[in-house]
Parts: structure tokens; sequence; C-alpha cells
């Protein structure tokens, strides 16, 4: 590296290594926000599913508890 130019050139090689490492690090990065939310989305699909089945068991055994007709009306009220 005698010559300005051979300075400037090994510089902009440089540059040019170091924007190529910035932009896969940035893309990993967006990598993992997009997991996060998605990861999230799912928690959040299977807390209303979660409570959903809580509703089911507590109509069944509300149904078994009450038996014979009564038992009948509950499950139309539920269904």
């Amino acid at each position: 590296m005698n010559t300005q130019d051979e300075k400037l050139d090994y510089l902009v090689e440089k540059m040019g290594a170091l924007h190529t490492d910035l932009a896969v690090h940035i893309a990993k990065d967006e990598g993992q926000w997009e997991k996060i939310a998605d990861t999230e989305n799912e928690i959040k699909e299977l807390t209303r599913e979660n409570g959903k089945v809580r509703t089911r068991t507590a109509v069944i055994a509300a149904v078994l508890a009450a038996g014979g007709s009564q038992a009948f009306t509950l499950l139309k009220a539920f269904l």
C-alpha cells in the first residue's frame, strides 16, 4: 500500500465487507423479531383455545352434575 489509490481501494474494500456483515446482521435480527411475533401469535391462539376447552369442560361437568332433564336443558343452553 504505497499510493493513495491503493489505500483508498483497501478502505473501500473493508467498508464493503463491513456493509455486507451489517446487512447480514440486520437480516438475522429481523428474522428473530419475526419469529418472536409468530410465537406471540401462537401463544395468543393457544390461550384462546384453552379458554374454549375450559368452557366445554365446565359445561360437561355441569351437565353431569345436573343429570336428567336439567342436563338436556343445560346442554341446549351452551350448544
